[in-house]
């Protein structure tokens, strides 16, 4: 098959790399441009991106036995084994109700935002001031709460209005009722060191210990449900370390360096004390069994002690070492003559039915022996 076209290859030999390299040079305007609209466009992305922090942090498992107990101690003694102990720390620290026990101490439904150059930006660890939420009321659910701090004593409150229908959230009941506003925004100041509270809101802000003057500053609220949060937190990703070992890594990530920081921390803390109080409430059902059957073995000794104080009474034994090994001796005497005796008599019982039910049975089944 012919190539198509004409082809000459004096012209291939005669290929001039300086002459190529000197139109390349005719354009380097073009290559400058094209180098430094590049890196705008990439400085303005990595700007307006949103950075994303992940850390990490390695906790070991310790299988901690009882000292009262062995290997061969009964099954419902020995709570667990070793052999799980990770795996089940792992499933633990997954699981949603250890992440609501974290995202509950940290009040992480209650999110603190400031205006950034870019978006709004998540400032936990750094605000210097926290809020305290009346759980018992109706709270204005994810939608933000603008705080403009007009000096030492009063702030001013605004909300904007963008729908027709929004949600009040009841925290201590986990319930929700619709609420829709009869104008275009909330707006009104309060005096700190009370309850802010309005139809849609109630709740103290507590100045902490490194507060400054917040005079001119504003910040914005939003009081997410805590089915969503801990939805997103329960995605942390906790792996053992290397198989074989007690080794286990969390890692999370987000775009607040402390919040995630603060969560690696608590998960542990929380993990621990819930370790704490399973041993504790393991002692404690211990010890009332085993309390519970020394009162019982207790109450049975006194028992025995009675009768066997009556009988010496009412049988005039005052040495009871010898004659007790006599009485001994002849009631073990006496049971084997009456087992031997109930081992006749059903002997006897079953040869009897064998023979008023004879005609009933086949013939292949042949007389008790």
């Amino acid at each position: 098959m012919k190539p198509s076209g004409n082809f000459n290859v004096n012209e291939l030999n005669t290929f001039d790399i300086k002459e190529y390299f000197f139109k390349i040079i005719d354009h380097w305007k073009l290559f400058v441009v094209t180098i430094l609209l590049g890196l705008l466009i990439a400085n303005i992305v990595n700007r307006r991106s949103q950075k994303i922090y992940k850390l990490a942090s390695v906790i070991t498992v310790k299988d901690e036995q009882n000292p009262l107990f062995t290997s061969s101690t009964n099954i419902a003694f020995n709570w667990g084994g070793p052999s799980d102990k990770v795996e089940t720390i792992i499933t633990i620290l997954q699981s949603r109700t250890h992440n609501e026990k974290v995202v509950e101490k940290l009040n992480y439904n209650i999110e603190y935002l400031q205006e950034g150059n870019y978006r709004k930006e998540d400032v936990y660890g750094s605000v210097p001031f926290s809020v305290e939420l009346d759980t018992m009321y109706f709270q204005l659910q994810g939608t933000l709460i603008q705080l403009d701090f007009l000096d030492k004593d009063q702030v001013r409150v605004f909300v904007d209005y963008e729908e027709d229908e929004y949600n009040l959230l009841n925290y201590a009941r986990e319930k929700t009722k619709p609420f829709l506003p009869d104008s275009k925004n909330f707006d009104q100041t309060f005096k700190l060191g009370s309850w802010l509270e309005s139809e849609i809101f109630k709740f103290l802000i507590h100045k902490k210990d490194d507060y400054t003057d917040l005079a001119g500053k504003t910040y914005f609220l939003r009081f997410n449900s805590v089915n969503g949060v801990v939805s997103s937190y329960s995605k942390i990703d906790v792996s053992s370390l290397k198989k074989g070992t007690s080794l286990i890594q969390l890692q999370l990530a987000g775009p607040n360096k402390k919040k995630i920081e603060d969560y690696l921390n608590t998960t542990v803390d929380v993990l621990n004390r819930d370790q704490q109080m399973q041993k504790i409430q393991y002692a404690i059902k211990t010890k009332k069994y085993i309390d519970t059957l020394f009162g019982a073995e207790s109450s049975n000794l006194r028992d025995i002690e009675s009768e066997l104080g009556s009988f010496k009474q009412s049988n005039n034994i005052y040495d009871l070492s010898a004659e007790g090994t006599a009485l001994l001796t002849e009631a073990t005497n006496l049971d084997s003559e009456v087992n031997f005796a109930r081992t006749r008599l059903d002997y006897f019982n079953s040869l009897e039915s064998y023979m008023r039910n004879r005609s009933q049975i086949s013939e292949h089944i042949s007389a008790p022996t």
